[in-house]
């Protein structure tokens, strides 16, 4: 009865989060890759919240339990706090940067992934975890397969190699496959022709990484199977762990530097692209000195990057622009605060303090060791890449599951058989979760289909009604005012821009559609161009613009 209940709630988190990776709407949304992410991923949330609320006396029966969902509660105070605190547009905070997605709503969602998660991981489910990281990492692989061989009907605009799958990005395409590969190997570890099942679906894995043409994919590969492998060592052959790990550690130097273009593995592991990071990080490390009680508020990185980039950002010849710090802790700096990017660090030491329980209980078990190498890759892309939902997801489910499987080590219990029996009463209060939730949801996916009709259409009137509807959005406001100033409706972009420059004063881009547009007034353009040096005082190009004309 009990393992039933389990599978059952588990069965949820996983759903949910195998959705949460993989669904997409081309043919309804513009922002297609994100806006039904954070839809499915709020949504279920949403329905798990009476089942965390009923179970959260649970938490007080042991020191782990307690930690963590004081933890979560303090994320959570910090990010509202932030919320009240930041100049950011509330649309904007709250759901997210259009193309990021990760709003409030998206964060506190990912808490409850990971508390209903580390309620609801048993070994006797595990498998249930590891089926989903498989599910979603074949898929993504299967797709991208599909795109290399030009057979995607969906017509995805991508300034890379198009291998973006259903999640946006050759990087975070190889991320998740090599993410989901040690834990599709062990799943099919056991029958009679497991030998070659593994071989068919690590193939299936394996070309799906190759064909992203992703450094990042390789590297973060070997991160997965150096980390599984040490793991096995740690517990079964402790003199070839330590001699591994003598070994491992050099090698992981060599290919931080080599990152930097430096030592002997530079030639293979430098791009322009970590340069860039560089100029992301300085950005933000600046921005969050600035405000380093509550940051800048959830997603609004995009408003402040220019704001605080130094004379080297700027000198490169091949300077971009950010909207995403590359960095996740540098972003949950800058989300809430230095005190959000600490809680968020603290989840890392739950994880390692899980890791030593295991040892300590001298049995290892393959299921828990490729988590940890799923968490590995996890916190090793962190480092270098934006936030994206589909990886955030599993990342917490992964973090809950392994710290519940500690405690459960530990003897301790984490749900009440009361508190299971009072579950049949709350079925009512779900429903009226969802839909609030489906209230909440619908404007943000219907605004940005709209958007889709009218430039699908050319319909300019629906596009400047779409721009104000709620929630707005700044990259929504841009795209659509700059297309009508390129179709030479100069007027109507002009008021688009002025409206949305009273939504979101921050963004130095929409106001140099004030600057550029033609038809606004001269003292329109100045008072444009002294805000856009305010947002951006590195940039020379506008500092030596010249008008003509009116």
């Amino acid at each position: 009865m009990v393992e039933k209940f389990l599978r059952s709630k588990l069965n949820t988190v996983i759903y949910g989060a195998v959705a949460t990776t993989i669904v997409t709407t081309p043919m309804f949304n513009k922002d297609s890759l994100i806006i039904p992410k954070v839809a499915i991923l709020f949504l279920v949330a949403l329905y798990l919240i009476p089942d965390l609320f009923i179970n959260l006396k649970t938490f007080r029966l042991n020191s782990i339990s307690l930690s963590l969902v004081i933890v979560c509660g303090l994320i959570t105070i910090q990010l509202l706090l932030a919320v009240l605190n930041t100049d950011s547009p509330v649309e904007q905070v709250v759901f997210g940067r259009t193309g990021r997605g990760l709003g409030v709503i998206t964060l506190i969602s990912l808490l409850i992934f990971l508390l209903a998660s580390f309620m609801y991981a048993h070994l006797e489910n595990l498998n249930k975890i590891i089926n989903g990281l498989l599910v979603s990492g074949i898929l993504i692989s299967v797709y991208a397969l599909l795109q290399y061989f030009g057979l995607d009907f969906f017509g995805w605009v991508s300034k890379t190699n198009g291998i973006v799958s259903f999640l946006g990005n050759p990087n975070f395409v190889s991320s998740f496959i090599a993410m989901s590969f040690v834990p599709t190997i062990i799943f099919f570890r056991k029958g009679k022709y497991h030998l070659i099942v593994q071989f068919i679906f690590g193939s299936i894995l394996l070309y799906g990484l190759f064909i992203a043409e992703s450094t990042q994919g390789y590297i973060n590969l070997i991160i997965s199977c150096g980390s599984y492998l040490l793991i096995y060592l740690a517990f079964s052959k402790k003199i070839l762990f330590k001699i591994c790990l003598v070994f491992a550690l050099p090698i992981l130097v060599l290919a931080i530097i080599g990152m930097l273009n430096k030592g002997p593995l530079a030639m293979y592991l430098y791009k322009v692209s970590v340069q860039s990071r560089g100029d992301f990080w300085r950005s933000a490390v600046n921005t969050i000195d600035a405000n380093p009680v509550f940051g800048i508020g959830p997603d609004s990185f995009g408003d402040y990057f220019l704001k605080f980039r130094d004379e080297i950002a700027v000198s490169h010849p091949w300077a971009e622009y950010a909207d995403s710090a590359h960095n996740y802790f540098l972003e949950y700096a800058l989300n809430g605060g230095i005190a959000l990017s600490l809680l968020y660090f603290s989840f890392l030491i739950f994880i390692f303090r899980a890791l030593i329980i295991f040892f300590r209980n001298k049995e290892f078990d393959p299921r828990i060791a490729s988590l940890y190498s799923s968490l590995a890759v996890y916190y090793a892309q962190s480092i270098i890449s934006p936030m994206n939902i589909g990886l955030m997801v599993w990342g917490s489910v992964i973090t809950g599951a392994l710290i519940g499987l500690s405690v459960d080590k530990l003897d301790q219990p984490r749900i009440l058989q009361d508190a299971r029996k009072s579950l049949n009463n709350i079925n009512l209060t779900k429903s009226g979760l969802l839909l609030i939730g489906l209230i909440v949801i619908y404007p943000y996916f219907n605004s940005d289909r709209q958007q889709l009709i009218a430039m699908n259409s050319g319909n300019g009137d629906l596009a400047i009604k779409s721009a104000k509807m709620y929630p707005e959005s700044t990259v929504r406001y841009f795209t659509l005012s700059k297309a009508l100033l390129d179709s030479g409706l100069n007027v109507q972009s002009l008021d688009l821009a002025k409206s949305a420059v009273s939504f979101n004063p921050n963004s130095a881009a929409l106001w140099s559609l004030i600057l550029i547009n033609p038809n606004a007034a001269m003292s329109d353009r100045m008072a444009a161009k002294i805000e856009i040096l305010k947002l951006d005082p590195l940039n020379k190009q506008v500092r030596d613009y010249l008008f003509s004309g009116n």
